[in-house]
């Protein structure tokens, strides 16, 4: 449809496109050798991409962000490229499942070498902890300690609160009642399922407070209106219900300024990471779920849902 945005899935067909186009012509074709042509290492879906192939190359970008980390340490990893495969072990023909978007985030807890001295880092997946998730070290971005340092840590919390428009679908965070930040988002929206049923997902209205922050979640969910979502590693949730209601960073869609999540209060990654640096209480890179305490309630952001 014309005017329509660009998914994120027809990026990564069209960057498909681009990769064949230059393979044909040779640039990249000794690499793309890497991989036999009848190799098959499973997946969600097919993707007809050489993983050893540099989007610097395929799409002029700068050079890629990814660090590899010469001592194995735990600490935030922020996925880099357009899509990373996350394999089941630290090898290039390795079964492989999900293909992590630019943007995500994880826990690095491990890191291993091949055979061809090719880094990788194991992640950490709060959904399936015990399964191995491994991708390439080059993919991946350490985040620094000062990504988490506090915004405006000296207004007291008490004068901070967010208020969220249904109806104009945005978002905006105030101190002392000054807005000093705004963006779009894409709020609760409803659906029908293959029966033609109406299922409705409403942002919840009224007051709320942060009540967990996370750096990352892998958020499932949809499956009884088949419409099923699967999204590891979105990044920095800030959630104002128990119930799983979310301010949080969105990499499978661009669509803000109307309605089209479970619940969730969608925003660009970079929204989503000023909001989880700017609310209280303040969350450091040391805590994988910052819970607010009882004795916190008081101190919490406001979050303010309206018609």
């Amino acid at each position: 449809m014309s005017g329509a945005p660009l998914t994120r899935r027809a990026a990564i067909k069209a960057l498909g496109g681009a990769a064949a186009s230059l393979l044909a012509g040779g640039r990249l074709a000794g690499r793309a050798l890497a991989q036999d042509d009848d190799y098959d290492p499973g997946g969600r879906i097919r993707v007809d991409y050489d993983e050893l192939a540099s989007y610097n190359e395929l799409l002029g970008y700068p050079p890629m962000l990814g660090r590899v980390e010469a001592y194995v340490l735990r600490f935030w990893g922020e996925v880099t490229v357009p899509t990373s495969w996350q394999h089941w072990e630290p090898v290039l023909r390795s079964p492989r499942y999900y293909d992590l978007a630019y943007g995500c985030i994880f826990r690095v807890v491990d890191r291993a070498d091949d055979e061809q001295g090719r880094a990788w880092y194991k992640l950490l997946d709060d959904l399936h902890p015990a399964s191995p998730w491994w991708v390439q070290a080059r993919h991946v971005r350490k985040l620094a300690a000062e990504e988490f340092t506090a915004i405006s840590p000296e207004v007291p919390p008490e004068a901070k609160q967010i208020e969220i428009s249904i109806a104009d679908q945005t978002l905006r965070c105030l101190e002392y009642d000054a807005t000093v930040f705004t963006t779009r988002i894409a709020s609760g929206a409803f659906f029908r399922d293959n029966e033609g049923n109406v299922h409705e997902f409403n942002t919840p209205y009224g007051e709320h407070t942060a009540v967990i922050k996370m750096p990352s979640r892998h958020m499932i969910g949809g499956e009884d209106i088949d419409d099923s979502y699967d999204l590891p590693g979105v990044p920095w949730c800030t959630y104002f219900t128990y119930k799983g209601a979310a301010i949080h960073g969105t990499y499978w869609h661009n669509d803000f300024g109307r309605p089209r999540s479970h619940g969730c209060v969608n925003v660009t990654n970079d929204a989503a990471k000023w909001i989880y640096r700017w609310t209280t209480p303040f969350a450091g890179p040391e805590e994988v779920a910052r819970r607010t305490t009882a004795e916190e309630h008081d101190q919490a952001t406001r979050i303010t849902v309206y018609p």
